[in-house]
């Protein structure tokens, strides 16, 4: 992964001006919940709460056609993820820095296997209305 130091607080933090280290994608995304950042056309970061499962090679998001991380990533596909509480809040000072893609066709239904797999009834009572799917490939070493 590539070592750079996000500018300012992590979104979704405390706001308390640290500089968070990098980590492994394992280390960073195990819980349930993670924080994405999108950025703005200005730069502006946008933190949201998401799901998220781990393929091979890529994190998948669920999400739907219209919402504002997907406009986000439409113009900008830089991204960084962190473990976090339903609510949103940081649990892990590691942050992993990736680049966003849509996926489609058979990505997608790969997506929505490991989201099942992982979430279980969750998934398939209040998850299976996304529409659109994310892949995240952190950044290489």
């Amino acid at each position: 992964m590539v070592e750079r130091e996000p500018q300012g607080p992590i979104p979704g933090s405390s706001g308390d001006g640290r500089i968070y280290p990098r980590g492994h994608v394992a280390d960073a995304l195990t819980g349930q919940f993670i924080v994405l950042t999108t950025f703005r056309r200005d730069g502006t970061p946008v933190p949201t709460t998401v799901w998220c499962a781990r393929s091979a090679d890529r994190i998948v998001v669920p999400t739907g056609s219209t919402t504002g991380k997907v406009k986000r990533i439409r113009n900008n596909p830089q991204v960084t993820m962190v473990k976090s509480s339903f609510r949103g809040k940081v649990k892990s000072d590691v942050v992993v820095f990736g680049t966003a893609r849509f996926l489609e066709g058979a990505d997608v239904e790969v997506a929505r296997a490991l989201l099942a797999d992982k979430y279980g009834l969750q998934w398939r009572f209040t998850g299976n209305n996304a529409d659109t799917f994310i892949g995240i490939a952190p950044d290489a070493e």
